[in-house]
């Protein structure tokens, strides 16, 4: 019977027989497929623990009411949220697409508990702008937004953000393309005094960075590659036949959703 041949004799005959350039194809193979597969294990995992989808806004701006036209497909009288709404939502073809649904509170300090936890682990966040009273709220939008925004998981997992200017069924309410104009102006005002807070604590508000680019006007568009998108949308389904067609229901989010989750 033949004896086993050592591995190391084994090796030093591949190489004695002008095989090594064999063997160092074949090592590089093997890191390249280990690098692969610690890159999946990684990232891969991560990006699929990323499941939730946060709806961020203002009371009374229509979260609660859009969580539930996702959730159960029908309207519900809504209410200022205490706490936070969470359900399993299925989106796309068949229902391929799954994501968590979190309806993050109005109440301003429930509102950032529930950003500081679920932002993280988030895919993307919804926020939502109610278009009709949103002359009167752009500072107070402005300023959550700002937060969202500059929020360390937003640019780590350059997290996709969605503007969802919702009650378009109403004909007072504002356009897009007019609220992004306003919350750029705005966020260009806002910035400076964040950065004077940053100052001040000395760190303690380190979340909170420079939005934009320096010596210029903030537009949404300095932030990539964290994309920043506007929609128009009713959560409210009207019975009125004579709406104008900024009134798309929720298609506009359904589908933004089905392609960034």
């Amino acid at each position: 019977m033949a004896s086993k041949q050592d591995p190391l004799a084994f090796v030093k005959d591949l190489v004695s027989n002008d095989n090594a350039t064999l063997l160092a194809v074949g090592i590089a193979l093997g890191v390249v497929l280990l690098s692969v597969v610690v890159l999946w294990l990684v990232f891969g995992r991560t990006s699929r623990r990323r499941r939730s989808v946060l709806l961020v806004g203002l009371s009374d701006s229509g979260k609660t009411l859009m969580f539930a036209q996702f959730v159960y497909g029908k309207e519900f009288n809504s209410y200022t949220s205490t706490e936070e709404n969470k359900s399993s939502v299925s989106f796309g073809e068949n229902g391929t697409k799954q994501a968590e649904l979190i309806d993050v509170p109005g109440h301003e300090r429930l509102r950032n508990q529930a950003i500081e936890k679920h932002l993280p682990s988030a895919r993307a966040v919804v926020f939502v702008v109610d278009s009709v009273q949103f002359s009167k709220e752009v500072r107070n939008v402005a300023s959550i937004l700002y937060d969202v925004l500059a929020h360390q998981a937003v640019c780590k997992n350059r997290l996709p953000v969605l503007i969802a200017c919702n009650k378009q069924d109403t004909a007072t309410a504002r356009s897009s393309t007019l609220i992004k104009q306003m919350l750029e102006k705005e966020i260009t005002t806002l910035r400076t005094t964040r950065i004077g807070t940053l100052a001040a604590t000395d760190g303690s508000e380190a979340r909170v960075a420079f939005l934009g680019q320096k010596g210029k006007d903030f537009q949404f568009a300095h932030l990539l590659p964290v994309k920043i998108e506007f929609v128009e949308c009713s959560a409210r389904q009207s019975q009125s036949s004579g709406l104008s067609e900024r009134a798309t229901n929720l298609d506009t989010v359904r589908n933004w959703l089905v392609n960034h989750l």
